[in-house]
């Protein structure tokens, strides 16, 4: 990744599946990461802030934080972990987490403006370094992309029109969130309306 890295304007979410940290599947990295996890819900429930940086008696020896580590594998022997230990605590458990189930975050559209009337685009490409390619969706408001598929994300660096992207789940979810509000809002109407 370049140094202009976009994210989703509505998770802040990355736009690649390929920074999505998935962890190491051996016995003794899942059950470290369970064992944290377990213990920051633990604080989150009692009020409590918790790091997971912070030194722990997970950690072998200190110098796990900053080098690669050997790990027992299922049958007791050691095996080497080409993850450092800073980078593990990143990661999110393999068996939650496969590719297969973060590859929405590939599934981008944009929100942009073409004149003075908003559009969303079809499906999007982020090319890095603050580019993002669009196709040609159903809004009728988005430009023509034949001479130029191509825009800035969030702030004119490239001397192209400027686009938020956005994960199209992510709208998905702020559509339903949107509907609940209208159906909560429209029924709290109502009641006050009968009394």
């Amino acid at each position: 990744m370049g140094e202009f890295d976009c994210y989703c304007a509505l998770c802040s979410g990355p736009l690649y599946a390929y920074v999505v940290q998935i962890g190491s599947s051996s016995r003794t990295r899942l059950d470290r990461r369970r064992r944290r996890v377990l213990k920051k819900l633990a604080a989150i429930e009692a009020g409590q802030s918790f790091h997971s940086f912070d030194s722990d008696s997970d950690s072998e020896h200190e110098s796990d934080k900053a080098s690669f580590t050997a790990n027992e594998d299922d049958n007791g022997e050691e095996e080497e972990d080409d993850v450092y230990e800073d980078d593990e605590r990143r990661s999110y458990d393999p068996e939650i987490a496969t590719e297969e189930r973060v590859g929405w975050v590939e599934d981008i559209r944009v929100l942009g403006v073409n004149g003075d009337r908003p559009f969303i685009s079809g499906p999007a490409r982020y090319d890095d370094a603050g580019l993002i390619y669009v196709q040609k969706g159903d809004d009728p408001n988005q430009p023509p992309i034949d001479e130029k598929p191509f825009f800035d994300c969030y702030v004119s660096s490239n001397d192209n029109e400027v686009v938020f992207p956005f994960h199209a789940h992510c709208m998905t979810v702020l559509e339903e969130a949107f509907r609940w509000y209208s159906n909560r809002s429209e029924s709290n109407k109502q009641r006050y309306v009968q009394s």
